[in-house]
């Protein structure tokens, strides 16, 4: 039976990193550079048959704590 909660879909939905690249309006490159700067703390992607995945739960953790951390330098 499929799960009909739309917060557990979400938690656990795969973003190639082409789509992901294109919703923060970065190049692949870039995407690839911000995952394997370890002070970014950008979420890892998940491989599979040699393609880029990330999670979308991770990605909007990571965009929260970029978000606390500009409300933090502005004050």
């Amino acid at each position: 039976m499929a799960d009909k909660n739309p917060k557990a879909q979400e938690s656990s939905e795969l973003i190639p990193a082409p789509a992901l690249a294109q919703e923060f309006r970065v190049t692949r490159r870039t995407l690839g550079r911000w995952f394997t700067n370890e002070k970014l703390g950008f979420p890892k992607p998940v491989e599979i048959n040699t393609r880029l995945y990330f999670k979308r739960a991770d990605i909007e953790a990571w965009k929260m704590t970029r978000v606390h951390a500009s409300i933090g330098a502005a004050a």
